[in-house]
């Protein structure tokens, strides 16, 4: 069973990971991700991707933005604004993992 520590939390989802399986579980809107890290960087870098291109749908409300969440047959289609949310809280996670990584290796070397 997992054990959960927060990387985000915003109103609209939140990223967690598994302390034991170090597994990636991120919610957003009415869906819940659970993913490895490989597949979260890959997702990461779909956002990324979608934010370059930001300013190409045809009007913000469209649901333009079509990203693959690696399960079978499902995709995560939003917005404009979505996206722009989504992007902010996956900064805020990766911002966590990060410190959690120079903390992980500042205790090896001391």
């Amino acid at each position: 069973m997992c054990d959960y520590r927060k990387l985000a939390w915003q109103a609209d989802g939140y990223v967690v990971e598994c302390k034991a399986c170090k597994s990636i579980q991120l919610a957003f809107g009415t869906t819940v991700l659970r993913m490895t890290k490989k597949a979260y960087r890959a997702f990461c870098a779909q956002v990324e991707r979608g934010m370059k291109s930001i300013h190409n749908a045809p009007f913000p409300e469209s649901k333009s933005f079509h990203l693959d969440t690696y399960s079978a047959g499902t995709l995560m289609v939003l917005n404009q604004q979505e996206l722009i949310k989504l992007q902010a809280l996956l900064e805020e996670a990766a911002f966590s993992l990060e410190m959690k990584r120079v903390l992980d290796s500042s205790k090896i070397e001391g």
